[in-house]
């Protein structure tokens, strides 16, 4: 009875208020050092979105630019997730994010499909804010996915 009034009671002290964290993926399937930074964005109306900034080609000749220190067109990808919060949240939430980046045709087309369909106004407007991010350039060493992350969570909600 405890737990269900602790719940309630954030849920409604809680309602329109934008929670925003980091979370650490690997930036290759094959390799487990996970630098690759991940906004997990939620409100308890609107559910789960991630939001992360990273380069718009895959190709080699695109990360070997990034390599040596040069920039890229980035952009920022947004995603609605459906993980339920009953299970190990964190492995779940990553085994979503890959499989949805790396089945994908069109990045920027899943982008502006999950931006159209966000109702909440102050979710969208911080979103956005995310997406004007830099230019939407990229360099390794000045401007990626972690520099892109700090500035998500220094955002005022």
């Amino acid at each position: 009875m405890i737990v269900f009034l602790t719940m309630f009671l954030f849920l409604v002290l809680s309602q329109g208020k934008i929670h925003a964290r980091i979370l650490k993926s690997s930036i290759v399937n094959f390799a487990p050092v996970k630098l690759h930074h991940v906004v997990i964005v939620t409100t308890p109306s609107s559910g789960l979105y991630a939001v992360d900034f990273s380069h718009e080609e895959n190709s080699m000749k695109t990360k070997l630019l990034l390599l040596l220190g040069k920039s890229v067109p980035g952009e920022v990808r947004v995603r609605k997730l459906c993980t339920p919060v009953d299970i190990d949240i964190d492995q779940a939430l990553l085994l979503e994010w890959i499989n949805m980046t790396t089945a994908e045709t069109s990045s920027r087309e899943v982008t502006n499909k999950t931006m159209d369909g966000i109702r909440e106004d102050e979710l969208r407007k911080y979103i956005v804010r995310l997406m004007e991010w830099n230019d939407r350039t990229m360099n390794l060493y000045r401007s990626n996915c972690q520099h892109f992350s700090r500035m998500a969570l220094s955002k005022p909600f």
